[in-house]
């Protein structure tokens, strides 16, 4: 099965490389969320235990996190959501708890059992 993130046509991401041909290990898109009026798209890297952050025009601007259990990491990143507030919120599965970015990515945590 092939995973391809595109934006109006163009590819921003496939299994295994970014648009800009950088090479990731275990890459998987698994989520987006869209940010208009920032001109922002989201897409959570399961696999990447990271957030990748794009340009409507489908350049990379930034990227947040990676494996681990203390701040600003993920274990199994697997949703997003978008604050009308501008908060970045990312589902923590492996840590049972939510992430939320505020204005410039600083990472608070929110524990959830099931």
């Amino acid at each position: 099965m092939s995973q391809t993130l595109a934006v109006q046509g163009r590819r921003l991401w496939s299994r295994g490389s970014l648009s800009d041909g950088v090479p990731l290990k275990g890459s998987k898109p698994v989520a987006v969320a869209l940010n208009e009026a920032l001109g922002r798209l989201y897409a959570v890297d399961r696999e990447g235990h990271r957030v990748v952050v794009f340009g409507l025009d489908g350049t990379r601007l930034s990227e947040f996190g990676e494996r681990g259990n203390a701040d600003g990491k993920f274990n199994i990143p697997l949703d997003i959501a978008l604050g009308a507030n501008g908060n970045v919120y990312v589902l923590d599965a492996g840590n049972f708890r939510y992430r939320c970015s505020r204005g410039r990515q600083v990472p608070v945590q929110v524990r959830i059992g099931w």
